[in-house]
């Protein structure tokens, strides 16, 4: 009887290690399956809809280049203008939060935005018109500011933001004739091309969106771990 109790013991065990040895190949070759795969085809980015999008090439009205702009101290914190300075922006064909643009090519000395200043300069204008080749329900305008140097102060300074500062005006004419002025502020419809966090637009947004933050994601230094913090990068 215990010899018998014994041998179902054995079989009972036996018959457990070899299913679970007949389990690890079988989990192999499912891993090796994956491993090898090709991996899925990605799917390219759809065109826009061209009923509900009309991205202007405005390139003929284009004045000012990175190198006339300048030099910034502020844009030595954006990826690729480390070195010189210069500022950089997206070129060619983008979508920002979604709407098609068509931005001007890369390079610092390649006229790449319309500079809008009433101070004389060989590489901005006090105004621009631009028509448009259809109705439009919505027009939507991607456009920067220059930093306010009153955003970080020097210690025992008091100096106020200048928030809702006006930089210019948007007047739309309507086929009818009727006009309308819009005006364009700071911190309001227009930004630098980098903030602090906390310091984005009442009436604009980014053209990128919040994305998650990871906990064990690189830093360049000790000051930005309080921003891993949020959960939240913009």
């Amino acid at each position: 009887m215990r010899n018998d109790e014994t041998g179902k013991k054995d079989c009972s065990r036996r018959n457990f290690l070899q299913a679970v040895g007949a389990g690890v190949p079988t989990l192999k070759l499912m891993l090796d399956g994956v491993a090898g795969a090709a991996p899925p085809a990605v799917r390219p980015e759809p065109p826009f809809d061209s009923n509900k999008f009309t991205p202007l090439d405005i390139s003929r009205h284009a004045t000012a280049t990175a190198r006339d702009f300048g030099a910034r101290e502020q844009a030595r914190g954006l990826l690729g203008c480390e070195q010189d300075g210069l500022v950089r922006t997206l070129a060619g064909e983008q979508k920002l939060r979604g709407i098609p643009f068509l931005l001007a090519p890369e390079g610092p000395e390649t006229k790449r935005w319309t500079a809008l200043s009433t101070r004389p300069s060989p590489w901005a204008v006090s105004n621009v018109e631009i028509s448009l080749p259809k109705r439009a329900a919505f027009v939507c305008v991607g456009a920067f500011c220059d930093w306010d140097r009153d955003d970080f102060p020097a210690s025992g300074q008091e100096q106020v933001e200048r928030i809702g500062q006006q930089l210019g005006e948007a007047l739309l004419v309507y086929e009818d004739g009727g006009e309308r002025m819009f005006p364009i502020r700071r911190r309001f419809e227009v930004n630098s091309p980098s903030v602090e966090w906390g310091h984005q637009c009442y009436a604009a947004l980014p053209h990128v969106r919040e994305a998650p933050r990871k906990l064990h994601e690189a830093l360049p230094d000790a000051t930005m771990w309080g921003h891993v913090q949020l959960g939240v990068g913009d």
